[in-house]
């Protein structure tokens, strides 16, 4: 996951993850039919964005960046990639937590 380290509420937020095959290397996503960044808020509502990729997905790589009026909540988020693949079906990344940190 690439994401910066110090986040307020209000930021644009660049949000970078990688889906893995199950033996843990990456997973060619190019062919993905469905591209979405997952965003679970601190209050628990979800917010599902059409991610795109990085490069041409075969890096396994899905890229989003979270706007300043979605990023309103200060606390502990969780971003989750998910596609759905001609073959393989539906594959998701893992679910990295990450703070947005309050203004004064």
């Amino acid at each position: 996951m690439t994401i910066p380290k110090e986040i307020r509420v209000g930021d644009k937020v660049p949000v970078e993850l990688t889906v893995y095959k199950d033996d843990g290397s990456v997973l060619n996503i190019s062919s993905a039919t469905v591209k979405e960044i997952i965003f679970r808020k601190p209050d628990g509502t979800k917010l599902t964005e059409t991610g795109s990729f990085v490069t041409d997905g075969s890096d396994g790589k899905l890229m989003y960046t979270l706007l300043e009026a979605e990023n309103n909540m200060a606390g502990i988020w969780k971003v989750q990639a998910h596609v759905d693949l001609p073959v393989i079906g539906s594959k998701s990344s893992t679910i990295p937590p990450f703070e947005v940190h309050p203004n004064l």
